[in-house]
């Protein structure tokens, strides 16, 4: 009897074929499969693991005042607020509720509080540096009422400049309370990417752990800000990464199985955020479906298995090339069809113009890990912050590479090549200069799909050194943003880092725990996760040390 328990406690954290045929064989043992996991604690590991990121992602949410993340008073009057428009008709109609009201002095207007539609503009234009103006400000905008024509518009046109899903579902949060409604938005989706991060990683078994290290070292500082915040890049980021997750455990199914259906389910719910957040997320997913599946299904010469791929791999394309040339990058106002504004650009600028913006490359791509700062880019956070994420970030990537095959090596250049690429493209079809207007958040998730296929790709798991130095310089990087960021809010940063961030405080929300006891609560909860993950993937040490991913592995 023991010999079957410890057999199906493999198969819940190990990848095996034959497992899954005797799961079909014999239903009855999932119950037993269930109690294995209960007596062992995987499935009391995994809850933590949740609780744990969540912690972190709350202490995140706390860090900011309202309208700290950019556009946010856009996307937060888009939620208070429901407009609509009909395609023959350019007068927006704006529905009245308890919360916001039409102009009926002005049209294509709504009448909404001014925490909701302006809420950064106190401590953003109150003071000659802004950095070191507190949120206390805000204290003036409670109750006061304004008209604003920024908001998003329900329409047939392009007169709507973010899929409206988003503001949809986030309008249940809405109150005359706006903080409260604000931290009830923020806590939804934290909750949302602890619960599907963690769900669509153990779908892959050990080798989601060992991707789940990726994923963790790439949040800190940025991701973790993001997708804790208002800012519909929140949903982008938490779907994109759960998409190719679970697009790796679909793909390499052999046969129905339990974590076939979850990874189903994760996709599903995946590809719904994307779509409702950002329209620029679309080809990102329609891209990675491309290439992954591209590289998964022409590994054995089958001709069924290999017309079926090209099918799907021709309605993909076509996707993709459809989406591209009706609709638009709703984040910068960049038509995806630029061609003819690449063309007129190449003519306005010569060629030192792209060649100046790809001398700073490497600039944008350190703005992934918060080299730009946080808020409306007015926080300026420790140097060490960004020097440590992407240390610890570009170790995992290096270790991946030198353990990757020749042709996943390969890969990987040109997935990087194809983020450069659209760098210097999007910027030579809006004239800009790199570090002007097109901010790195919008890349984002690209780069986080090439992190995930990375580190899915390598045939070796990562050494017990490696991923202990990882966590550490994670930790620091995270700790040191966190709390830079809670001091830019209470006091200001004309107040050192060092001090308190509890006494002099000038700024901070009603109800919930000090700015200290947030800032330790976000840190140990981000060093407890990583401790966690390493405890977790070496536990099982004798069944899977050195184990190589073979269905990954080419």
């Amino acid at each position: 009897m023991d010999y079957w328990f410890n057999f199906l406690y493999r198969s819940f954290t190990r990848s095996d074929p034959y497992t899954r045929v005797i799961h079909k064989a014999k239903p009855k043992l999932k119950m037993i499969r269930t109690i294995k996991q209960i007596v062992r604690g995987e499935l009391l590991l995994q809850l933590i693991k949740i609780l744990l990121l969540l912690i972190s992602l709350l202490s995140w949410s706390s860090s900011s005042a309202i309208g700290g993340s950019p556009d946010e008073g856009y996307v937060l009057t888009s939620i208070w607020c429901e407009g609509t428009a009909k395609l023959s008709d350019a007068v927006i109609q704006v529905k009245d509720s308890n919360t916001c009201q039409g102009d009926k002095e002005r049209p294509n207007r709504a009448l909404v509080l001014a925490l909701v539609a302006e809420p950064e503009l106190c401590y953003l234009s109150e003071s000659p540096t802004p950095k070191d103006q507190s949120a206390a400000c805000q204290q003036k905008l409670q109750g006061v009422t304004i008209s604003t024509p920024n908001f998003n518009v329900e329409s047939e046109s392009s007169l709507d400049v973010y899929p409206n899903s988003y503001f949809k579902t986030m309008r249940n949060f809405a109150s005359n309370d706006v903080e409260n409604g604000v931290k009830k938005i923020r806590f939804a989706n934290s909750s949302l990417a602890s619960a599907l991060i963690f769900l669509s990683l153990s779908t892959l078994g050990s080798r989601g752990k060992e991707i789940g290290f990726a994923i963790l070292a790439a949040l800190a500082p940025t991701g973790m800000y993001f997708i804790s915040s208002v800012n519909t890049s929140s949903w982008t980021l938490t779907g994109t990464i759960c998409f190719i997750v679970s697009l790796l455990r679909v793909l390499e199914s052999r046969g129905k199985s339990q974590e076939f259906y979850v990874a189903g389910l994760c996709l599903l719910i995946s590809i719904w955020l994307v779509r409702s957040s950002r329209f620029e997320g679309i080809p990102v997913l329609l891209f990675f479906a491309f290439f992954l599946v591209g590289s998964l299904a022409f590994r054995k010469t089958h001709p069924i298995r290999n017309l079926i791929a090209l099918v799907v791999l021709t309605s993909i394309f076509a996707s993709l090339v459809r989406f591209m040339f009706t609709s638009t990058f709703a984040a910068v106002d960049i038509p995806l069809l630029f061609l003819s504004n690449l063309d007129e650009h190449f003519m306005q600028k010569d060629f030192s113009f792209i060649l100046s913006n790809f001398f700073e490359l490497p600039r944008f791509i350190l703005g992934f890990f918060g080299s730009w700062g946080f808020g409306w880019f007015e926080i300026e956070l420790p140097q060490l912050v960004w020097i440590f994420a992407t240390q610890s970030t570009l170790m995992l990537i290096c270790f991946s590479f030198g353990k990757s095959s020749k042709n996943q090596r390969h890969t990987f250049i040109i997935l990087m090549t194809v983020l450069c690429g659209l760098i210097l493209v999007v910027h030579q079809a809006q004239g800009t200069k790199i570090g002007s207007i097109i901010q790195p958040r919008y890349f984002l998730p690209f780069f986080f799909g090439i992190v995930i296929v990375a580190a899915a790709k390598k045939t070796e798991r990562y050494p017990n050194s490696l991923v202990i130095t990882v966590a550490i310089l994670a930790t620091i990087s995270n700790s040191i943003a966190l709390r830079a960021t809670i001091r830019r809010y209470t006091t200001g940063q004309d107040v050192f880092i060092s001090k308190s961030l509890n006494n002099p405080i000038e700024w901070w929300w009603q109800f919930g725990p000090q700015p200290e006891t947030v800032w330790l609560a976000g840190t140990l909860a981000f060093a407890a996760l990583w401790a966690l993950l390493i405890y977790d993937r070496n536990k099982n040490e004798v069944d899977s040390a050195n184990s190589p991913a073979p269905e990954l592995a080419s």
